[in-house]
């Protein structure tokens, strides 16, 4: 039942008697949501939506509404089959306008930049989701002004994100805590991932990069537990051994020619991003997003935005987004 303030409680009928003078059952009011509800919540969130940046997450919701506020039949589903683009094509090319719209008359969003964008796109399904849940528990969602509902959506980016981190530390706990029987109580032990990730970062930088050991520490010091004794000592045989032991791992994985090939490829890879303009650099990273949007490949995505001669004389993605837009057009049926 909800109340005239919004709140929402629950109502069981046939509640347990108090006493033997109670001649009936009564009716029990409770506020927490039933376990059934919370855990189909729980699995849907679990499985629907991501951690997400705080850094400029506002304009981020912000572009995001710019999307979602367009009319429902112009708005796609959330994956596209690669045969059919149309829809999203469409859904693109209407959102590339409303932002551009939007960086000329909207106060909020006349400094975005790319990388607000693309957050934007990279976080629309969890934003989407987030919208969901709120409806459900608010019927007079889709009622409040774009400022209630933004700074709603961020207040449920932030619980989500304790909600992932929680849930992480959970599953991490149930898969490698142990028991210290000496001290009698739990041991503090890390997730094998990540000094695993640690190491192979290590390698990675000296071997791709050909950082120095001090600056492979200097780089990746402060991710260890003692980040401020590493701030002091500067150790070099620490980060040292680091590479020893992401060279041993990946190996293990690829075996010593198969770990010299991918060093060779993303030596290459890393030459040929440096070798890119900003704007160049824009134009991928936006086709990357595109592409888990729509189901195909960056190389298609690209060639697809290429088709639609892109107008590099103007700053944002909104511009890749209208290239792709004019690209798909001009694919054959």
């Amino acid at each position: 039942m909800r109340l005239p303030n919004g709140q929402i409680v629950w109502l069981r009928d046939d509640a347990l008697r108090k006493d033997l003078d109670q001649e009936y059952r009564g009716i029990e009011v409770f506020d927490e949501t039933p376990p059934t509800d919370v855990a189909i919540i729980a699995a849907a969130t679990a499985l629907e939506t991501s951690c997400v940046e705080d850094e400029r997450l506002e304009k981020a919701i912000l572009l995001y509404k710019l999307g979602a506020e367009m009319p429902s039949e112009e708005t796609p589903e959330n994956e596209a089959p690669p045969e059919n683009l149309k829809p999203i094509v469409h859904w693109l090319g209407g959102w590339a306008g409303k932002i551009d719209e939007a960086e000329q008359s909207d106060p909020e969003l006349q400094d975005t930049t790319p990388e607000d964008t693309l957050n934007a796109m990279s976080y629309m399904r969890t934003f989407g989701y987030i919208e969901e849940l709120l409806r459900y528990f608010r019927p007079d969602y889709d009622e409040l002004s774009r400022r209630e509902q933004t700074t709603l959506i961020q207040g449920a980016c932030h619980r989500l994100n304790k909600f992932h981190k929680a849930l992480e530390e959970l599953v991490g706990f149930a898969e490698y805590a142990t028991y210290d029987a000496g001290r009698r109580k739990l041991r503090k032990l890390k997730p094998a991932t990540d000094n695993i990730q640690l190491y192979m970062d290590a390698a990675l930088l000296r071997d791709v990069e050909g950082l120095k050991d001090k600056e492979i520490g200097d780089r990746l010091g402060a991710r260890t537990p003692d980040a401020e004794e590493w701030k002091t000592k500067r150790d070099a045989s620490i980060p040292r051994s680091w590479v020893a032991k992401g060279r041993e791992l990946l190996e293990l994985a690829w075996g010593e020619e198969g770990y010299a090939a991918q060093v060779a490829t993303k030596k290459a890879e890393r030459e040929r991003w440096r070798s890119l303009s900003k704007q160049d650099r824009l134009v991928e990273a936006t086709a990357e997003q595109i592409a888990l949007r729509v189901g195909a490949s960056v190389k298609e995505v690209l060639q697809i935005i290429e088709l639609g001669e892109p107008d590099e004389s103007k700053d944002g993605a909104a511009f890749i987004y209208r290239a792709f837009n004019r690209g798909a057009e001009k694919l054959p049926e």
